[in-house]
C-alpha cells in the first residue's frame, strides 16, 4: 500500500502515549471536507486535530502521525455508546484515527477506490496490533462523542466490518532473491522484534554500521509514511526488523 506522508503541526498531536497504552481500537471518521483540505488543517497548528491516517475519495491514503504517537481525534466524550470505552482515559492514548474524504452526508458504500483502500488500510493496521476485527474494535466516532454524525448519516458500520473480515491477509515477507546485500545505517538505529517503533530493541546500530537482511516487507509501521522494514530471519528464533528509513537504502533493494 502506497502512504503519502503528510505530517501534522507539533501542537496537533502528543509525541508517544503515556506509559501503558498501545493502539487497541480503531476509530473512522468522515472529513466532512476534501483530502486537501484536510492536510492543511492538521498542520495549522491553531487546529489542535489530527488523525493517523486520512483515506481520500480516488483511494489516496494519507499519513499525518506515526501510529505509536497520539493523535487527538476523539479526545471528547459525549454519551458514548461503544462499550470498550475505557472509563476516564483519553480514547486517544488507545486508538487510532482515519479520516475519510467526503461530507457526512455521502452515501454508503462509499466508492470502490476509497472503500478498498480503507478496508486495505484499516485491516493492516489491526493485524500490525493484534486489534480484532469485530464491532467493539473497530468503531464509529459517533460512538464515542454522540452528537457528531461521524463518520456519516448513512454508514453502516455492520456492513463495514462485515467487508473487513474478507480482507485478504498480506504474503508475509519477501526474502531477497540475489545475495543479501549490506544496508547501511544513515544515522543511529534500533533493530527491533517486530516491524513496529514500539517493539522491543534487539540491537543498537550506530552511524555507519552494516545490517544484512534475508527479507524485506511493504506493510510494516509507516514512518513517516515509509512502511517498508528490513528483516533478517536467519534465525526464527530470534527476527530482527530495521525500518528502511533508517538505512542507504530507503526505498528497497
Amino acid at each position: 500500500m502506497k502512504v503519502t506522508w503528510k505530517g501534522c503541526a507539533a501542537s496537533n498531536f502528543r509525541a508517544g502515549r503515556p506509559p501503558g497504552f498501545k493502539p487497541e481500537a480503531i476509530v473512522i471518521h468522515i472529513m466532512d471536507g476534501t483530502l486537501a483540505g484536510t492536510d492543511s488543517w492538521f498542520n495549522n497548528p491553531a487546529a489542535q486535530v489530527s488523525a493517523h491516517y486520512g483515506v481520500g475519495v480516488a483511494g489516496q491514503v494519507h499519513q499525518y502521525v506515526n501510529e505509536t504517537d497520539t493523535a487527538f481525534h476523539a479526545g471528547k466524550v459525549i454519551k458514548p455508546s461503544w462499550q470498550g470505552l475505557k472509563q476516564g482515559v483519553n480514547p486517544n492514548f488507545y486508538t487510532i484515527g482515519i479520516e475519510h474524504e467526503g461530507r457526512g452526508d455521502a452515501a454508503y458504500p462509499w466508492g470502490a477506490p476509497q472503500l478498498d483502500a480503507s478496508l486495505a488500510l484499516v485491516a493492516e493496521v489491526a493485524r500490525r496490533w493484534g486489534i480484532p476485527l469485530d464491532d467493539q474494535h473497530i468503531v464509529s466516532h459517533h460512538q464515542i462523542r454522540a452528537d457528531k454524525p461521524c463518520p456519516g448519516r448513512n454508514f453502516d458500520l455492520a456492513d463495514y466490518v462485515g467487508r473487513l473480515r474478507l480482507v485478504r491477509p498480506p504474503a508475509g515477507p519477501k526474502a531477497i532473491a540475489q545475495a543479501a546485500p549490506s544496508l547501511t545505517a544513515v544515522a543511529l538505529a534500533r533493530v527491533r522484534q517486530e516491524p513496529r517503533a514500539d517493539a522491543a530493541v534487539v540491537q543498537v546500530l550506530s552511524e555507519g554500521a552494516s545490517f544484512v537482511p534475508t527479507a524485506v516487507i511493504d506493510d510494516g509501521e509507516p514512518l513517516g509514511g515509509n512502511p517498508l522494514w528490513y528483516a533478517d530471519l536467519s534465525d526464527p528464533a530470534k527476527p530482527a526488523y530495521l525500518w528502511a528509513g533508517a538505512t542507504d537504502r530507503p526505498s528497497g533493494i
